[in-house]
């Protein structure tokens, strides 16, 4: 294939023929593993256009990037302490809002990709993990669950129905979402409706912090992720 320029390619995207979209996807996805991950450290906006464009993911880290392009707002990957006490679990994605005439708002996002074998652990995993987000004092939570394409058809359907038990049962909260992203499609959303109310001093406290910005964050991996 002739060399291509990445970055003119992901920012000229959408006014590309539908045949050269079609022959660069047919390259990336075609690309075995290995060669594929050297592209990528030499060419990021080749793996922008695979993730973000394309709506594929090889790790959680692509999904996690998937989340952070497609999201807005002041974002900060892998929150690991907040004023300087390890996070158990710590937080994929958090992200702080600022509304005028508001208070701040904050998400925190889990993210999960299922399995090749126990195919679901995964979900029931994040699930136990974002469910402890709320110690943190944030107001709602999103688990992400990535799907890849070769993932069985009712994947969604049963994670779905799991769901909708779990939250009539009043076990989910109703501030907690849930988002499900299968590789090339676009993703299924079941929204929170309601927020969290820190109750506990400890919650509070932790909150307080988070929008005093003393929190411990990968920065490193940003840069790792988009740089040029």
């Amino acid at each position: 294939m002739e060399k291509i320029n990445w970055k003119q390619t992901y920012e000229e995207w959408y006014r590309l023929s539908e045949e050269r979209i079609r022959t660069i996807s047919d390259f990336l996805l075609k690309l075995p593993r290995k060669e594929k991950k050297t592209l990528f450290q030499k060419e990021p906006y080749s793996k922008r256009i695979y993730i973000e464009k394309l709506r594929c993911f090889d790790d959680e880290n692509d999904l996690l990037v998937w989340q952070y392009i497609n999201d807005g707002g002041e974002r900060y990957l892998k929150v690991t302490t907040i004023a300087k006490t390890r996070l158990t679990p710590d937080v994929d994605l958090l992200k702080i809002e600022h509304i005028h005439g508001r208070e701040p708002f904050i998400v925190g996002y889990e993210v999960k990709l299922l399995g090749m074998k126990e195919i679901f652990n995964p979900f029931y995993a994040g699930l136990g993990e974002v469910l402890c987000y709320f110690q943190y004092g944030i107001d709602q939570a999103w688990l992400l669950i990535g799907i890849p394409s070769n993932a069985p058809t009712n994947a969604e359907s049963r994670i779905q129905k799991i769901w909708e038990f779990l939250k009539s049962s009043h076990i989910v909260p109703t501030y907690l979402g849930l988002r499900l992203l299968r590789e090339k499609m676009y993703p299924i959303d079941i929204r929170p409706e309601s927020k969290f109310y820190a109750s506990s001093e400890d919650a509070k406290y932790m909150r307080e912090s988070l929008l005093k910005k003393q929190f411990g964050w990968a920065k490193g991996l940003l840069k790792e992720l988009f740089s040029e």
